[in-house]
């Protein structure tokens, strides 16, 4: 087995690979290279495994982040999963060793690999790697189908809030214009700063349009009363998943149910489409109202794993909603003004991973 950089020769056989993959997810596309390197800037280092034969056995998309935190190796930045995706145990064996070897050779501060199930155990433990267990996913089977989904729904909290939406003319449409993408990130941004969280940068969902969208992988819903938007998600998807990726709802609407009103229509969207699976993605365990607001749609939540080589050693970086530092960045974000939070914001995000 050996395990060399991607290159223009190599991704007609990335594709087909991921393509074929049943673990697969779009962080684990070519589209979402691109978004990544034009939205957020980082720089893609990803890697092959091939066979003796010279056959593709297992890929990773690296992104190198580089910052006021340091230099870093993820797969995938700002995402809560897109690690090794392998064939077999010798190719991901030799897909970590390689990554591991990356982050030396760049002085990198650590390696992180994100992914809903993580590494094999005894995998992780040769690489030195540790297994940190700070993410739960939320996950709606979608297989019974829209009516017994329906029903499945509180009768007094939630699918009353849906059909009092809709009686005040809420609705929700499909919009793949570059102004569509607009009314989102504005909704995106406004959301973002009242919670005191920096802003994405709006190249990143114009690259979304640009590589998913365009490709039927992703999509931008956005909810109107009358004809004022009021929230939006865009949603990813892959295989038979179906990723709510980014959400915009605006506080000053929540008595109208947008949330609820777009979520239910996302999942009749994907019931329709044929997927199999509703994926919330990652959010902390001490996030509880927001991991009871994804339970009640039927979801089930399971523990994710993500790994992590220190270089230098030390512990796995913890920075989300239950840190102290969080907290305090939370605060100060939200005293800064509208015009600085933009383009502070985009900047900010580009530090993360």
């Amino acid at each position: 087995m050996r395990v060399e950089a991607l290159d223009a020769g190599g991704e007609e056989a990335w594709t087909a690979f991921v393509r074929d993959h049943p673990d697969a997810t779009p962080y684990h596309t070519l589209a979402w290279r691109a978004v990544t390197v034009e939205g957020l800037r980082h720089r893609a280092r990803h890697m092959l495994a091939r066979d003796a034969s010279g056959t593709v056995m297992g890929v990773l998309p690296l992104f190198e982040v580089r910052g006021v935190f340091g230099r870093r190796l993820v797969a995938v930045p700002m995402r809560d999963r897109g690690g090794v995706l392998a064939a077999n145990d010798e190719a991901a064996d030799a897909l970590v060793g390689a990554a591991v070897n990356l982050s030396r050779t760049l002085r990198c501060r650590y390696l992180e690999l994100k992914s809903r199930t993580g590494l094999a155990p005894a995998l992780a433990h040769r690489h030195g790697l540790i297994q940190v267990h700070n993410w739960i996913t939320t996950r709606v089977d979608l297989t019974p189908g829209r009516d017994v989904l329906w029903k499945s729904l509180d009768k007094n909290a939630v699918r009353w809030a849906i059909n009092n939406a809709h009686r005040n003319g809420v609705r929700v449409v499909l919009d793949e214009s570059a102004e569509g993408i607009d009314r989102f990130a504005t909704l995106f941004a406004r959301t973002r700063t009242e919670m005191g969280i920096p802003v994405y940068p709006v190249a990143l969902f114009h690259a979304i349009r640009r590589h998913m969208i365009s490709a039927g992988v992703a999509n931008l819903m956005l909810a109107y009363r009358d004809d004022t938007p009021i929230n939006g998600m865009i949603n990813l998807m892959w295989g038979d998943t179906f990723y709510p990726a980014y959400a915009a709802p605006q506080s000053e609407w929540r008595k109208s149910y947008p949330s609820e009103t777009a979520i239910w229509h996302s999942i009749e969207w994907a019931v329709e489409h044929g997927y199999r699976t509703y994926d919330f993605g990652g959010d902390s365990p001490h996030q509880t109202g927001l991991l009871k607001f994804k339970k009640k749609w039927g979801g089930e939540a399971q523990e994710m794993t993500w790994d992590y080589h220190m270089t230098g050693g030390g512990q796995p970086p913890a920075f989300d909603s239950s840190t102290a530092g969080f907290r305090l960045a939370r605060r100060v974000w939200r005293v800064l003004p509208p015009a600085a939070g933009g383009p502070l914001g985009a900047w900010v995000t580009r530090q993360l991973s």
